[in-house]
């Protein structure tokens, strides 16, 4: 493997750990740190991690409408450098076949979802494939699950990067223009189910139940 190959190996095994792991990583943390400091009589440094503690489940409660009100997407967070090489390591392409007028708001429907969407993030979380570009003044949402947003770290990512509430009360406000036009509802459409049935050598589309997205399509126009 060469030096690039590595380093794109080493981010996306960096990615896939803040992912997975990063709730318990911090509540472990958490919790060693707690059991040191009452091993050492440090009690000072217990009350401040405390206090922290309660400050951050304050402000993710206080803040907990975001996900349904078009998120905080940051771009500075969704060109950051560790995006590409992650794309370049599958390798992923985005292909534009149509332009987008950016006075109106869209659906995009994804498919497959397989163990982890990576091709649905990189495209639409990201601008590791350009989308800015290919796309002016189109801004993507890849919707998620309403519990991923409740994971310490991995909610205030998900946020930055435009990601938002997979509920039907999210994509409405979107698409119906309440945030403005030259938006686009990305829906990885067949959900955790289709994330089950997947196999290797295998493309399995579970749509059958998952037309929810065409009604809101037409009663957004």
């Amino acid at each position: 493997m060469s030096c690039r190959e590595i380093l794109e190996y080493l981010f996306i095994v960096y990615l896939v750990t803040i992912i997975l792991f990063s709730p318990v990583i911090i509540l472990l943390c958490v919790i060693t740190s707690m059991i040191l400091q009452c091993v050492y009589k440090q009690f000072w440094y217990l009350f401040i991690e405390i206090g922290i503690s309660c400050l951050y489940v304050c402000w993710v409660y206080y803040d907990h409408h975001t996900e349904s009100r078009g998120g905080r997407s940051s771009e500075r967070c969704r060109k950051f450098c560790i995006w590409k090489p992650i794309a370049r390591y599958f390798p992923l392409k985005l292909i534009k076949t149509e332009d987008l007028d950016p006075n109106r708001n869209y659906i995009f429907a994804y498919h497959p979802h397989g163990i982890i969407p990576w091709g649905a993030a990189m495209n639409f979380y990201t601008d590791a494939t350009h989308f800015s570009t290919l796309f002016p003044n189109i801004r993507p949402h890849l919707m998620s699950l309403r519990s991923n947003f409740f994971a310490p770290i991995i909610r205030e990512i998900y946020l930055s990067l435009g990601g938002c509430s997979v509920s039907k009360e999210s994509m409405n406000y979107l698409l119906s223009g309440q945030q403005g036009p030259g938006h686009a509802v990305v829906i990885v459409t067949g959900g955790e189910r289709e994330q089950r049935l997947t196999k290797e050598d295998a493309m399995i589309l579970y749509l059958k139940n998952r037309r929810g997205f065409i009604k809101l399509a037409l009663e957004n126009g």
